[in-house]
């Protein structure tokens, strides 16, 4: 006789917000591409810029983040996404403001994006995916 073990389906922990890099080589004003824009569907706070890179910078639990990856990866089969996990702000303090910063999920450009990472001290990961020397 076999026992079939089932994960608990339920909420991640609640306190726990995931501050994380979603980004592909290039998305642009394209029907398919605008859905990183779309984040607010996934429950997610935090900005989105079109073009080369493509890029989300995502504020919510793993699983929104995840399920956002997959709706992008899905309608999208073509293109390479990728996701790079900041912080939790449950367990560093010093980045607990870039998830108060966000009410919403919205457009930005690449300078914008540049400012919110250079705030929570992660601008070196602007330059790491732009590829532009410091």
């Amino acid at each position: 006789m076999y026992t079939r073990l089932y994960a608990k389906k339920g909420d991640d922990d609640d306190d726990t917000q995931v501050v994380a890099l979603l980004h592909s080589h290039h998305l642009l004003d394209h029907k398919s591409d605008n859905l990183i824009l779309k984040g607010s569907r996934h429950e997610l706070r935090g900005v989105a810029c079109l073009g080369r890179p493509g890029v989300a910078l995502c504020i919510g639990s793993q699983r929104s983040i995840s399920k956002f990856r997959a709706s992008l990866e899905s309608a999208m089969p073509q293109k390479r996404f990728k996701t790079k996990i900041l912080f939790s702000t449950n367990n560093n303090n010093n980045h607990e403001g870039c998830a108060a910063g966000f009410d919403m999920f919205e457009q930005a450009i690449l300078g914008e994006l540049r400012e919110h990472l250079a705030s929570i001290d992660e601008e070196v990961e602007f330059f790491s995916l732009t590829g532009i020397a410091a």
